[in-house]
């Protein structure tokens, strides 16, 4: 009876080893940045754009007006204004530099919202106009 009870003990203690193992282990979770990123590429290739790097730029935006510009420019994309409304104090907005200019030759960069494990934003920002806070399929840029 004790040899069984030992047994039993020891099975146990396996399938709850294996059961609170990640099944990720060895794998990097999804951080912020390559969240970030996986979202560029795909709007890149919807929308035609071409990123400089893949290397993002973590910003912070304090102005609560440019925020609901990034906001308003997000859900007009598809993006939920849930998502927005809900957001916890882990938020990142990630920018990268396209390759295309605007018509001025002025820069724009693709700015992604993260929070929660999730991409729940994304805009360009055209750095001449104003307000610069555009749609992900706003286009006036040259193509060269």
């Amino acid at each position: 009876m004790r040899k069984i009870l030992l047994s039993l003990s020891y099975v146990i203690a396996i399938l709850l080893f294996l059961m609170g193992c990640d099944g990720d282990v060895g794998n990097e979770k999804d951080n912020p940045e390559s969240i970030a990123l996986k979202e560029a590429e795909k709007i890149t290739a919807e929308q035609g754009y071409s990123i400089s790097s893949s290397e993002g730029k973590d910003v912070l935006i304090g102005d609560s007006g440019v925020f609901e510009l990034i906001k308003d420019a997000s859900v007009e994309e598809g993006y939920m204004e849930e998502d927005f409304n809900s957001m916890s104090g882990d938020r990142k907005i990630i920018y990268y530099d396209l390759k295309e200019k605007s018509k001025d030759n002025k820069p724009i960069s693709l700015g992604i919202v993260v929070d929660k494990g999730k991409a729940i934003g994304a805009y360009l920002d055209y750095y001449e106009l104003r307000p610069s806070i555009k749609p992900i399929s706003f286009k006036e840029f040259n193509n060269k």
